[in-house]
């Protein structure tokens, strides 16, 4: 999509589709992460395991918004193709 104005995947409109209940999913998921970050820090210190539940809980928080950008870019496509159409 974006540029070339190509027809959305399957998976993204099942992903526009399920945007909130996946935004809730990655948040919980960064939520976890972050606890298993402060346990590991609490008993082993700044170790090599403390990088990992970090990582992880940046990772799930940049993704977090994945699902509300790709639901308005199938929103846009719909609403470009219901103009073009009438």
């Amino acid at each position: 999509m974006g540029r070339w104005d190509s027809p959305p995947t399957t998976f993204q409109r099942w992903v526009a589709r399920h945007a909130v209940a996946l935004q809730i999913a990655l948040a919980c998921l960064a939520a976890a992460s972050a606890v298993l970050f402060v346990i590991v820090l609490r008993s082993d210190g700044w170790g090599t395991r403390a990088v990992s539940p970090i990582l992880s809980s940046v990772v799930f928080l940049g993704l977090m918004w994945t699902p509300r950008y790709v639901a308005r870019l199938v929103s846009d496509y719909d609403r470009k193709q219901a103009t073009t159409s009438n």
